[in-house]
């Protein structure tokens, strides 16, 4: 078998472990840390829930049995051990993720293991109640924070991680990277860095006027043209760092998994039906965070390349807001109410 297809058998086999974990508290995975070695870290999936991984991995029914389980996670892990030995990331390099739509509790609740890996995780405020708001204050260094504590950084009024020069109140203590331009995407520029973007929703859409606010100024923008297409959005990615010899990079990648409907690609469960209306009459608080935490378990296997290519460097995660799952009879997003505001934020801030 090629690395091509085993590759992708990883990621399907990935996938399947992480929902199973969401829907079942039932023993499905075994490891054995006395052969650590041997098995390269791998999780090994037990014969007997092969079967039961069958629908999340039906490009690979015919070869699933005749490859040892921890042939999937090992060939992976040393793709990208291959990719991060050849690029060499510049240390000022900078990762600024939003997790579209993602929820302050469900974040809490997912098994997110790679991303909680970047640093403390904070309850956060989030700096406004939908995409484009959030993010064109996000983009001006308004990012989101915790306006309770005088903590640098975790509290963006007390001092930011991206400083605008002359945009508003500098703080009460020195920012982490003081920026000069129309936006941090510009300021980036302006110091010598390439900027590349790439944004799952369609507020990021560069053939719509709103869509053109948010994804001009990068040197390269890729808009999937769907908000299930972290696979891709992230192989382009890698791509435009390999591009790059040395040069600082500004990488911003905006995740459409976690926003409603709450899907990823192999899901088992139909995007079309849709639990989080705005006054629907057919919508399931359950089917939402079990949902929701699902697509953030995904996001976490499939952005563990792209984390380790940043290991060191400054590294920015949060969402942009959240949403009500029937709070005070209120659904979905874009309405001022405290579950909408309330996201997660990691961040770990590297080299000047």
């Amino acid at each position: 078998m090629d690395d091509q297809t085993l590759r992708l058998m990883s990621s399907l086999a990935v996938t399947a472990i992480r929902y199973s974990r969401s829907v079942s508290t039932a023993p499905h995975l075994d490891y054995d840390p006395a052969n650590r070695e041997a098995h390269k870290s791998a999780v090994i999936i037990r014969p007997e829930f092969q079967q039961r991984l069958l629908p999340f991995l039906s490009a690979a029914k015919s070869t699933l049995k005749s490859i040892p389980a921890t042939t999937f996670i090992a060939r992976q892990i040393e793709t990208t051990k291959a990719v991060k030995k050849a690029v060499k990331l510049n240390p000022k390099s900078v990762l600024l993720v939003t997790l579209d739509s993602c929820r302050y509790d469900s974040f809490l609740a997912a098994h997110a293991r790679r991303m909680n890996a970047i640093g403390p995780l904070h309850r956060a405020k989030a700096p406004a109640n939908f995409t484009f708001g959030s993010h064109a204050a996000i983009f001006v260094g308004f990012t989101p924070g915790v306006p309770e504590v005088a903590t640098p950084f975790v509290n963006p009024k007390f001092a930011k991680i991206f400083q605008m020069v002359e945009g508003g109140f500098a703080g009460h203590g020195p920012s982490f990277i003081s920026l000069e331009g129309r936006n941090i995407i510009d300021g980036f520029r302006r110091k010598g860095f390439a900027t590349f973007g790439t944004g799952a929703v369609a507020w990021f859409n560069p053939k719509s006027a709103t869509g053109a606010v948010l994804s001009e100024g990068f040197d390269e923008f890729f808009f999937p043209g769907n908000m299930f297409s972290l696979e891709a959005q992230i192989g382009w990615a890698k791509l435009k760092i390999q591009e790059q010899e040395g040069r600082p990079i500004f990488l911003f990648l905006n995740i459409g998994e976690t926003h409603v409907p709450y899907f990823f690609k192999g899901a088992p469960w139909d995007p079309g039906y849709n639990p989080c209306v705005p006054f629907g009459r057919n919508n399931d608080s359950d089917e939402c965070r079990r949902r929701q935490i699902a697509c953030i378990e995904y996001v976490d296997s499939h952005i563990n390349d792209l984390l380790d290519l940043f290991a060191g460097n400054t590294v920015v995660l949060c969402a942009d807001h959240g949403d009500c799952w029937g709070e005070d009879g209120v659904w979905e997003h874009g309405i001022s109410h405290p579950k909408v505001f309330e996201v997660p934020l990691i961040f770990h801030l590297g080299t000047v």
